[in-house]
């Protein structure tokens, strides 16, 4: 991937590396809602499937309020399942808030972010916000993350 301003291959901040390396922890495509590369990229679903996992458990409860937890995109994605699941009984998870909830939680975790503009070598006619974490050591940045994922959702609406 390139800098599209500078035209530049972009680095790990770690080896040098203008390629894969073992120190990319996670290709972002804000636009196309994925990660398509890196660590994280075979364990992306824990992030969704634990949000999923910690609201089922709360609406099946009964749990309705609409005062929330602390954290603001953990509160964003509750009050907009609560509400779809009031109407139809199925759980949706907006997915826009939860890539945002994902690069907070690897940025916090001690993810290094490079966010764009970069020119991805993908298919003709698209053009996606891209943004590339690394980490000296991807697994526990990763795992840091998912922990902090689940202390954010410990705290119940209140």
């Amino acid at each position: 991937m390139r800098n599209e301003d500078t035209d530049e291959a972009i680095q790990c901040p770690h080896c040098g590396s203008e390629d894969d390396c073992p120190h990319l922890l996670a290709v972002i495509d804000r636009s196309f809602l994925e990660c398509s590369g890196g660590y994280a990229y075979d364990r992306f679903d824990e992030f969704r499937t634990t949000v999923e996992g910690s609201f089922l458990k709360q609406l099946q409860m009964g749990t309705t309020s609409s005062k929330t937890w602390n954290d603001e995109h953990v509160r964003e994605l509750w009050i907009g399942a609560m509400e779809e699941y009031s109407k139809t009984g199925e759980l949706c998870i907006d997915g826009y808030v939860l890539f945002r909830l994902i690069v907070n939680l690897l940025e916090e975790a001690g993810g290094d972010e490079h966010r764009g503009p970069i020119v991805d070598d993908g298919g003709p006619g698209f053009s996606s916000a891209i943004t590339l974490f690394y980490a000296n050591n991807p697994q526990e940045v990763f795992a840091r993350a998912v922990s902090d994922l689940k202390d954010r959702l410990s705290e119940p609406p209140k």
